[in-house]
Parts: C-alpha cells; structure tokens; sequence
C-alpha cells in the first residue's frame, strides 16, 4: 500500500494509537483478502512482520473500523471477482483449443477402421462441457445471462402458428386471440 487514506487516519487517530494507520490499513486489506477470516489475516500479517492478534483485528472489522473495512473488502472482492471471471474465460478458451486438437484426430482416424473413436469423442465431449462450465461461471460472475429464455404469450404462440410457414396446418380460431375474461358470479349455492 503506497498510501494511507485520510479516513484511515482520522481511525487511526480514534482507535488504538499503538498501530500505524498504515499498519490498520494494511491489516483491513489482509482481512478483505481472506474474505474476513481473522485468523489467517493475522498469520499473513506476521509473516510480513506486522504482528496484530487477531481479536484485534476482529474488533477492528465488526467494530472500530467497521466503515472502512467495508469500503475495502467491497473493492477487493470486485478485484477478486474480476480474477476469477477472467480466470475461467482463460481456462475454457484453452479447453476450445484442446478440443479443436481432439476433433483434429478424430477427422484423421475416421477412415480408419481399426481404430476405436470412442475415447477420442468422449475426450471431446468432456472437454466441451468443461468449456461451457468455466464459460457459464465466467459470465455468472461478470453479471451476463447465462441462459436465454423465450417467454411468449399463449396469443403470441397461437399467432406464431398461424404464420405461412405451417400451410395451414393448425387452424386458430381468432375469437382466441383476441379474448378477455370474464368473472363469474358465485350465485351462493353450494
């Protein structure tokens, strides 16, 4: 961290002087990294010769510096999700490749009657869905649909029917597609 925020300061200035507000910036960040886990946040610490207990830090997080670990650990889990997103779309874009290489073989071996194409279509398949899987959790996190969904109307549906391209296959009666309904009064016989 190459500098101190003047929110951290004025922290500083509030909570326990026996730390840098440096040293509680970096500690906020140790604990967004571990996603709030105190205990690995304060080994992380340490090993970077910042010893901070973890109650401390736990005070810090829920208490003290509430505000701004929230401010840091929203930003890091942004980071953090970019990394991943960008993670699975690395890894399904090298899956592609793999099968592109696998249906290469597969094309050379097809004349070839001695030769099983079970494996090699089987290793294609399982690399495709291992493609669609890292694709649709890249897109998950990134907020993109993962999945199209086509919601029509029963009259859109019965209108799509009655199109040239069924040749008067179906027929629909237009009273349909244009209908409202109608409430029923409950005369009370029961």
């Amino acid at each position: 961290m190459t500098g101190c925020s003047a929110v951290a300061r004025e922290l500083a200035k509030r909570g326990n002087s026996r730390y840098s507000t440096e040293e509680i910036e970096r500690a906020l960040m140790a604990c967004a990294l571990v996603q709030g886990n105190t205990r690995r946040a304060a080994q992380l610490l340490k090993a970077e010769g910042i010893p901070i207990p973890r109650s401390t830090l736990k005070d810090w997080i829920t208490g003290t510096h509430r505000d701004r670990y929230a401010v840091i650990s929203n930003e890091e889990s942004r980071h953090l999700y970019a990394r991943l997103a960008d993670s699975h779309e690395a890894i399904a874009e090298r899956i592609v490749h793999a099968n592109e290489k696998a249906v290469g073989k597969i094309e050379k071996k097809l004349d070839d009657p001695d030769v099983s194409l079970g494996e090699l279509s089987n290793t294609s398949r399982n690399l495709s869905v291992s493609a669609g899987i890292h694709q649709d959790k890249a897109s998950l996190i990134r907020g993109r649909p993962t999945e199209i969904r086509n919601e029509r109307s029963l009259a859109e549906l019965l209108q799509a029917l009655k199109s040239p391209r069924f040749n008067g296959v179906v027929e629909i009666n237009e009273a349909l597609l244009e209908g409202h309904a109608v409430e029923i009064p409950d005369d009370g016989d029961d």
